[in-house]
């Protein structure tokens, strides 16, 4: 990762942390939100009030304002449709660039008639084709059309529009930005219940007086390799909740997952309709895989690519694109609402009493590289940390701050606090001048276990005096926690040895009998540190080695032109080895030989090719 990007991250996470509570406000009735996100209030800006705050917001035309025109869609994608097949949906659909397949039964569900719908278009596309069907329907397109002359006939016969008006289209990108930003939301719920995995079913069990189920699931478990699985949901004997109210949201986790070979058990008393209070959200997947099985509810997926294959859908589909063939879907009603258990983060939903009666706990740790790399950045830096500073403290948030740095001995320049101008101070005194190992992983480890051997930089900088009050690292029990690490470079290696691992304490073991193999010598490496020789093989500058070879050379500048080629260890001139991926690369700065008693270049350290764990 280069210094501009681990810059701009840390940037970034400082702005999105800055923008304090959310407020909200009511009037005839409804709950109105300060949205800090950037779609505002464009989909979910409003709750029912009711005294024991249960409500719902549901997938219906009546809320439209939560997810637009998508409501009235089987089908709604933000690329393409394709079917190799045949294709058959009692509603409507709609796809930003394209709709393409073989034969086409679109929104059989409403008469021929189209003087009598609801909505003037059955498709939303920018190109359509299709060789053979029928449409109950208009169909609003933008580039291209290649239908049959005969359907086209039968549309105008029948009242239904073939339009590419520039003022009937829907805006894609806003509802992809919205769909999106509610999947993600649903996903930072907090899980109330789970699936229960047994051979051959996944089971969820209702509990007495809950309606809505929030539960979090990794996408593997969904996919069996021998044999089929079933879904069932048990009803205890003493649930007292009417059906109709449950809600089963299920969010899965991971980019790609696969349903195959599955269905549906109803036992106690539970009615196939409960299937349809399903929400499947799936907000990081790109591509996920549905096949030999029937699909209920609501599948919000709107980054993946979805492929259906022998199945049937009862419900609805929100994505990026689907892909099926033999395939069938039956357009009926999700009723299946959002549940309203929690206060999102974006303000979607708010609860006055929470709103009004609760602070905001938030413990912030700052790790600050002091490293002379960091003179091009101190300054703005220590600008928008105060900035953001009164930020938090404008939006009344309940935060304390703590500020470490390191490069050499980590040193504490406060604890945790909640008064500003302490913070403010602490973050004057942050520099550039110090040398040592740059090891911004030692710091966090040594804050998580209270370490007493911080430096004390909270009144006077002092190399002696280590900071005792480690009580005042502690993080509440309440709050959110948050650790920024600010720097330009990877972690080098942990200046106390009880923060180094095995390889790294053990570093002098190599140094003897130590030899490099290189193209120009022709002389291998080897060391005999059990009186046995072990070879390494021969690396030249800019070769990729794997995490097993660089564990070897842990720790060692490798002196590439000069007997004996290693050189001596400094603890303020000594590099972390990479993590795998690594390369072996040219280290300009001088270090020490102590076999030639003399100051060299041109030496060889590992530097890891992935990104900085940071």
């Amino acid at each position: 990762m280069t210094r501009n990007l681990l810059l701009s991250f840390i940037f970034v996470t400082l702005i999105a942390l800055g923008h304090g509570a959310t407020n909200c406000t009511e009037k005839n009735g409804f709950m109105y939100c300060e949205d800090v996100s950037s779609q505002g209030q464009s989909f979910l800006n409003k709750r029912e009030e009711e005294d024991n705050y249960t409500f719902d917001v549901c997938l219906d035309d009546e809320n439209d304002k939560i997810y637009g025109i998508v409501s009235q869609f089987d089908f709604f994608c933000f690329d393409e449709i394709y079917s190799s097949s045949d294709f058959s949906i009692k509603g409507r659909m709609a796809a930003k660039n394209s709709i393409n397949s073989k034969r086409v039964a679109i929104n059989t569900s409403q008469p021929e008639d189209c003087s009598t719908h609801s909505l003037k278009y059955a498709i939303y596309t920018d190109k359509l084709e299709f060789e053979q069907g029928s449409i109950n329907g208009g169909i609003h397109y933008g580039s291209e059309l290649k239908i049959p002359e005969e359907t086209k006939n039968l549309l105008n016969s029948h009242h239904c529009t073939i339009s590419k008006d520039g003022a009937d289209s829907i805006d894609f990108n806003t509802i992809e930005k919205g769909m999106n930003e509610i999947s993600e939301n649903l996903a930072r719920m907090t899980p109330n219940s789970q699936i229960e995995v047994t051979d051959g079913e996944l089971k969820i069990t209702l509990q007495k007086d809950v309606k809505n189920y929030v539960i979090n699931a990794d996408g593997g478990i969904f996919k069996r390799e021998n044999g089929g699985y079933s879904f069932q949901v048990i009803k205890p004997e003493d649930f007292n909740i009417d059906l109709d109210d449950v809600t089963i949201l299920i969010n899965v986790s991971g980019s790609s997952f696969t349903i195959a070979n599955a269905g549906y058990k109803n036992e106690n008393n539970v009615p196939k309709a409960l299937w349809k209070k399903f929400i499947w959200n799936a907000p990081q997947a790109t591509e996920i895989n549905i096949q030999n099985v029937d699909i209920y509810g609501l599948l919000l997926a709107p980054k993946a690519v979805v492929n259906f294959k022998d199945c049937q859908i009862e419900g609805k589909v929100i994505s990026k694109s689907l892909k099926v063939s033999q395939f069938y879907i039956t357009s009926s009603e999700v009723t299946g609402c959002i549940p309203s258990n929690a206060n999102y983060k974006t303000g979607i939903e708010c609860n006055v009493e929470n709103v009004e009666s609760k602070e905001i706990n938030s413990d912030i740790l700052f790790i600050f590289d002091e490293s002379i790399s960091m003179c091009t950045y101190i300054e703005a830096m220590r600008n928008k940390l105060q900035d953001f500073i009164d930020q938090l403290n404008s939006a009344n948030a309940n935060a304390r701050f703590s500020v470490i740095g390191f490069g050499g001995k980590p040193r504490i320049y406060t604890g945790f606090t909640n008064d500003v101008n302490t913070v403010k101070k602490a973050f004057g005194k942050l520099d550039c001048s110090k040398g040592g190992q740059e090891s911004g992983l030692e710091a966090i480890r040594m804050f998580l276990k209270k370490s007493n051997k911080f430096l004390d930089y909270t009144k006077n900088a002092s190399e002696d005096k280590n900071f005792e009050d480690v009580s005042k690292l502690d993080w509440r029990k309440d709050s959110s926690k948050t650790i920024i690490l600010v720097t330009d470079e990877d972690s080098d290696l942990p200046h106390y040895s009880e923060n180094r691992n095995d390889l790294q304490n053990n570093i002098n073991r190599l140094t003897k009998n130590v030899y490099y193999y290189d193209n120009r010598s022709n002389r291998k490496m080897y060391y005999s540190a059990t009186g046995s020789d072990i070879y390494f093989h021969s690396y030249n500058e800019g070769e990729e080695i794997n995490k097993e070879t660089a564990d070897k050379y842990i720790g060692f500048p490798v002196n590439l032109y000069e007997y004996p080629y290693y050189s001596q260890y400094e603890y303020d001139r000594f590099f972390e080895p990479a993590f795998s991926p690594a390369k072996l690369m040219i280290y300009q700065n001088t270090v020490h030989d102590i076999h030639n008693n003399a100051e060299t270049k041109n030496v060889l350290t590992f530097y890891r090719t992935g990104s900085p764990l940071v």
